[in-house]
Formats: structure tokens, sequence, C-alpha cells
């Protein structure tokens, strides 16, 4: 009985470990059951999709668990759920392919997406994960800078030009 005992105790503080890890990754997790409603959502897959509650309460609240995985992402450049199903079919995943999402108060996010299986422990399918990488603030700074290379040739090179260029940026 102690030995059993033991091994629960050990399983909890495994268990305890491995949501400690899931909530402090930088990029956003959802684990998905085998018909593509969320089980999961991590700390950081909350706050870049704009959930309440960490993304656990479902459909009602805004939150995600429980929810057809096209509800919660949205592509605008192409539909997750077919490629997630094809994940869970064949186990051929994605990985980095950008999308489009749309994100909290219909601003649109810029997310590099990855997908795998996800195994129960008799080695059955038993779900995918999704992991978003939010590059949204990395797209925008790469438009501004093509814009302020454009402008620049259209204004000129010389050195006054470039200095007259960054009083017209500070003032506006």
């Amino acid at each position: 009985m102690t030995q059993e005992m033991g091994s629960l105790e050990i399983c909890m503080a495994q268990k305890a470990n491995m949501e400690a890890i899931f909530h402090s990754v930088a990029d956003g997790i959802l684990t998905l059951d085998n018909e593509g409603r969320v089980v999961n959502v991590n700390t950081a897959a909350a706050r870049i999709l704009g959930m309440p509650d960490g993304g656990a309460e479902g459909a009602g609240s805004g939150g995600a668990v429980g929810r057809p995985v096209s509800e919660v992402l949205r592509g605008r450049l192409w539909d997750v759920e077919p490629v997630l199903r094809h994940t869970l079919e064949s186990g051929e995943g994605i990985q980095a392919r950008e999308n489009m999402l749309a994100g909290p108060a219909d601003r649109d996010l810029r997310v590099l997406l990855t997908t795998s299986r996800l195994f129960d422990r008799h080695g059955d399918v038993g779900g995918a994960v999704i992991v978003l990488r939010d590059i949204t603030q990395v797209r925008e700074l790469e438009v501004k800078l093509e814009e302020r290379g454009r402008l620049h040739s259209i204004i000129g090179k010389s050195h006054r030009m470039q200095e007259m260029f960054r009083l017209v940026e500070e003032v506006a």
C-alpha cells in the first residue's frame, strides 16, 4: 500500500511539474481531442487570443475549452480545421506555417502554427496539439521598414534629405 501511495505522489508531482511547464511556455499551446474540440489552453494562448479566465471556460464565457478549434482559431489565410484533420488522420503535422487569425477586438493576429498528434497511454491517437507563435509585431515592423525604405528612396539619399525625413517622422 505504501509503495502505491508513493507512486501516486510521484505521479501527482510530475503532473504538477508538467502543468507548470505548460503554462510557463511563451508560445500558445492548445490541446485538442480527436473531434477537434479544445481540451486545454495554456496561459500564453489565452493571452494571444484574448480569452478571459485563461481560456478555461467554455463557449458561454468566451473561453476555449470544449469548443471546436474552428471557433477558437478562425484563420483568415487558411482554415485551421482541415489541416488539423490531416494531422490527426495521417500524423503529418505542419511546422511554423503562417496564418492570420481573428484576434481580440477584431484585431488580426499573425501567427506561426505548428501541429502534431498526441497519443494516449495505449499508443492510440488521443488528439492533437497546436502551438501558436505570435509574430504580429514582427510583421508590423517589417512593413514599417519596407515603407520607410521606399520613402527614403523617393525623398532622396543625401544626408540633408535623410535628416529632413527623420524630422518629418518625429513630427508625425
